[in-house]
């Protein structure tokens, strides 16, 4: 093992990650780390943090350290067993360590982490970030904090042109321009007041909390989230609660910070790499892999996209076949395209996403026409769109999309492209042919999916809308419904009307909006052929109740889950209500019941939830 150029590596990697334009994925510098520890443990590169910064410098008032890692439970219950006074666990948010000076008051300095003794200053950018005051009467001290950049904000504005929230929040910080920086936000997790006794710094706080409260109540700023515990045992059970939710914030985090909550209980050490406090992470949900092709997809909006095929990976118990290309220039400017060697992620269970670029591939080719009609594709933003109003995609995509939200078994591709050559275009061309139709041109095939659409005539109104808007499901719909009373209700609505709504939004709004506007004659036109499922009021019996159906069940999964909705439950873990998770067999030893009952959910069978609903 040549140390020399393992140490190099891992600087090299270390300071791209902190410049926000990473060669590797955590897994593999932790691998690379965990190499050079045991082949020359006193090696320099082990005791080192951050990297040297790259612009104007200002030297830290108080180191500004890394802290260690702890990679299993055992681990962490090894240094908690050794503790006494509890401890307070606080979100690990996945962004960018800033440093902020204050004298009397004013904002004088704002610095990276860089090295740990000497950080880059953004002084300028940070000003204009959201959460930052530039004046705290009375205040001489340093807080700390965290910046990132909303999950939100990211979507609405970045995800187009950058891979994740936390590398395009460390490229705005940096920006000698400024530009952007009023969309990155801090979070802050430490203070020190800079009370001198003999040249020395005081201890302002006995313990964690009451530092946050400070912050918070004192300085009037915004902190990470936080809670306590007293010993592995409730660690454990809040971690599964951590774990479940993690999704739901409005910032990216990637496990938590466990502090020693006494402050006065804490061993004077290493200030770079204090004991005082452990990390504990998320299990990894990434994985390398190499691209193998660039797919050029027609959707049923007419915007073609790019997926990306990559050789099939594990990635969070799942095989991940391809990711999502995002838009064309997107592609280009990371250097993804055949062979190049990427790293994907399924965060929050949805379509994988490429997170990192290892390694560039070969250019791609941007297409000029449609891979579906041939016709001349169109600039629509960042994206490509097709301009052939007759475009078989376009078509093909919508009548797909209603048979499946209705369930019709049996139309493959090739009946697909058949119906739209034969004029069926829009769902409600569907309705408008008798059993010969369907006999004569699609065999008996053809009529056992007529007989289909004639026994499910009767579907509710969130489908109907749900099928002819896209990128907005059944459940967004049904919030929507619930708050306006019906489709006419939705028909006449307002923007500002729908953005107010649980769970909507000004993007959704937006969406919906648009859509409505085009897609009303459709509408009206299937309706005249179906019947609209009768709204029933909610029932209660399962109000309060919070919900995860998994395993094979009697009924299918998509009517328990509707079931549950309809007697007031909310579908997915919630803090605060009363957390189950229904399965076949409740003694199962499978992940999600382990996660279950690490948590302090309850798990209940099939038969028992049918019992509770009433049904």
């Amino acid at each position: 093992m040549n140390i020399e150029r393992l140490e190099k590596k891992i600087r090299k990697a270390r300071a791209a990650y902190y410049n926000g334009d990473p060669v590797m994925s955590d897994i593999e510098f932790d691998d690379l780390m965990n190499i050079l520890r045991s082949e020359s443990p006193d090696s320099r590169v082990l005791k080192e943090v951050g990297a040297k910064p790259a612009g104007s410098v200002g030297l830290h008032s108080i180191p500004m350290g890394s802290l260690k890692e702890a990679k299993t439970m055992e681990e962490m219950q090894a240094w908690m067993s050794d503790i006494n006074g509890g401890f307070l666990v606080m979100a690990k948010v996945d962004g960018l360590s800033l440093s902020l000076d204050y004298e009397r008051g004013k904002l004088v300095q704002a610095l990276t982490r860089g090295n740990g003794k000497v950080g880059e200053d953004v002084t300028a950018n940070v000003l204009m970030m959201q959460n930052v005051s530039k004046e705290l009467t009375g205040f001489t001290g340093t807080l700390r904090g965290e910046a990132y950049l909303p999950v939100k904000i990211f979507k609405e504005k970045y995800a187009e042109d950058y891979a994740n929230p936390r590398n395009t929040a460390v490229g705005i910080v940096r920006r000698h321009s400024g530009e952007g920086a009023e969309d990155v936000a801090l979070l802050y997790f430490y203070v020190e007041e800079h009370r001198r006794n003999g040249g020395d710094y005081v201890a302002t706080f006995d313990t964690q909390s009451r530092m946050l409260l400070y912050i918070r109540n004192y300085l009037r700023l915004k902190t990470v989230d936080a809670f306590q515990t007293k010993d592995i045992a409730t660690f454990r059970k809040a971690w599964a609660d951590v774990e479940a939710t993690r999704y739901k914030k409005d910032y990216e985090m990637d496990g938590v910070v466990v502090y020693v909550e006494n402050i006065c209980e804490r061993r004077v050490g290493n200030p770079f790499l204090p004991d005082h406090a452990f990390v504990y992470k998320f299990e990894p949900e990434t994985a390398k892999t190499t691209v193998t092709m660039i797919e050029h997809v027609a959707g049923r909006s007419g915007r073609v996209n790019p997926r990306v095929h990559v050789e099939p990976v594990k990635v969070g118990g799942v095989t991940v076949t391809h990711a999502t290309g995002n838009n064309y220039p997107w592609l280009k400017n990371l250097g993804v395209g055949v062979g190049a060697v990427v790293e994907v992620s399924r965060r929050g269970d949805t379509i994988p996403a490429i997170e990192i670029v290892l390694r560039k591939g070969d250019p791609i080719r941007v297409p000029d026409t449609c891979p579906a009609c041939d016709g001349p594709l169109s600039k629509d933003g960042a994206y490509l769109k097709c301009s052939d109003i007759e475009c078989g995609a376009k078509d093909s995509g919508k009548v797909a999309h209603w048979l499946k939200l209705i369930e019709i078994k049996g139309v493959g591709k090739k009946m697909l492209a058949k119906l739209v050559d034969l004029g069926i275009k829009r769902p409600y061309h569907l309705y408008e042919h008798d059993d010969r139709f369907w006999r004569d041109n699609l065999g008996v095939n053809g009529v056992k999916v007529h007989q289909q659409l004639l026994d499910k005539k009767v579907v509710s109104p969130e489908i109907v809308l749900a099928a002819h808007v896209s990128n907005v499901g059944r459940r967004r719909f049904r919030t929507i419904l619930d708050g306006l009373g019906g489709i006419s209700e939705v028909f006449g609505a307002h923007q500002p009307y729908l953005e107010v709504l649980d769970g909507i939004g000004r993007v959704i709004a937006e969406t919906v909006v648009s859509a409505i506007d085009q897609e009303k004659g459709n509408i009206v036109a299937l309706m005249k052929h179906i019947r609209m499922e009768q709204s029933t009021e909610k029932g209660d019996n399962l109000k309060g109740w919070a919900m995860k159906f998994t395993g094979a069940m009697v009924r299918k999964r998509k009517d328990l889950e509707n079931l549950a909705e309809k007697q007031g439950a909310k579908i997915g873990w919630t803090k605060g209500m009363r957390n189950i998770l229904v399965i076949n067999d409740t003694r199962s030893q499978s992940t999600k019941a382990k996660a279950a009952r690490t948590a302090g959910h309850e798990l209940m069978s099939e038969a028992e939830f049918i019992s509770h609903a009433g049904a």
